[in-house]
């Protein structure tokens, strides 16, 4: 799962903190509920990367949480984030005129999410008998793609999403 950040200048790693627990906190709760209405409940995934903006991801205070929680850290460019847009939720007027998408931390999010598979996809396997690719059989590479677990919550000056991969 992929926390995605969107914040105003000079946010404090602690701060960053606080809106992940309280998005990690609000989609446990969800699941909780919704479990009580249906399946048994689903793991709690666990946080594996942190996304922001580019711009962002030079402030100390993000850097420190991904940092204290022993996450990477993803650069999400401004393309990815507007390819993204299409998939978000929220509807900001803010976040549109700041960075073209209409939720940065879902924009993030789900950028992030796709960044963290594609990357994986990307590593070199260790194997006698290395498993085909499509692209190697001739087929156009399939890209990932990813769900918003939690839409963004506001929590002070930082924004953040959660979002995984489509199962």
């Amino acid at each position: 799962m992929v926390a995605g950040i969107g914040c105003r200048a000079g946010v404090s790693g602690e701060e960053v903190l606080a809106a992940i627990a309280a998005a990690m906190g609000e989609l446990r709760n969800r699941q909780v509920a919704e479990a009580l209405r249906a399946a048994p409940m689903n793991q709690h995934p666990t946080l594996t990367a942190i996304a922001a903006p580019t711009s962002k991801t030079v402030e100390p205070g993000v850097r420190a949480a991904a940092t204290a929680r022993g996450v990477p850290l993803i650069a999400i460019a401004q393309t990815d984030l507007e390819a993204a847009n299409a998939a978000t939720v929220t509807r900001s007027a803010r976040s549109m005129t700041a960075m073209n998408v209409h939720s940065v931390a879902e924009a993030a999010a789900l950028a992030g999410a796709i960044a963290m598979a594609e990357n994986m996809c990307a590593a070199p396997t260790v194997s006698p008998h290395p498993v085909p690719t499509a692209a190697a059989a001739g087929a156009a590479p399939t890209r990932a793609t990813a769900r918003l677990l939690l839409p963004r919550i506001i929590v002070g000056p930082v924004t953040c999403a959660l979002a995984s991969l489509t199962p």
